[in-house]
């Protein structure tokens, strides 16, 4: 924690002359700098290396794909998709799946259709 100083500038009306019966009967406007110390907090994060090694976090999440209108596969045919799964954050469970065609007959259109953490993919041919 560090101190810092604030500044306000404030406006007053300030007597300058008065009668006999102690009256003002002159005023002037003045304004003033009322400069107070104020406890700050650092803003700027500050990390160390507490301990070396290799940190885990497993997480447990299911994605389901669903085809539609794929077309029959001959015999010894296929078609390959690749499924990626990417975690955004450390230690978090806001993980992502990707779906790409790799190898495949024909045109695939893919819609993401999660919500809520759901994921939920439709793979239909065009």
């Amino acid at each position: 924690m560090w101190i810092c100083c604030s500044e306000r500038h404030v406006r007053e009306r300030i007597c300058v002359k008065k009668d006999e019966r102690n009256r003002c009967i002159k005023f002037e406007n003045r304004v003033r700098v009322v400069r107070a110390s104020t406890p700050r907090t650092c803003r700027i994060a500050e990390t160390y290396c507490a301990n070396y090694g290799t940190a885990t976090h497993r997480e447990i999440d299911q994605v389901t794909i669903k085809f539609k209108n794929a077309s029959n596969l001959a015999s010894g045919e296929e078609e390959t998709f690749m499924i990626k799964a990417n975690q955004n954050r450390y230690n978090s469970s806001g993980i992502s799946f990707t779906i790409e065609p790799v190898s495949v007959m024909g045109d695939y259109e893919i819609n993401d259709n999660g919500i809520l953490g759901f994921d939920n993919f439709t793979i239909e041919a065009k």
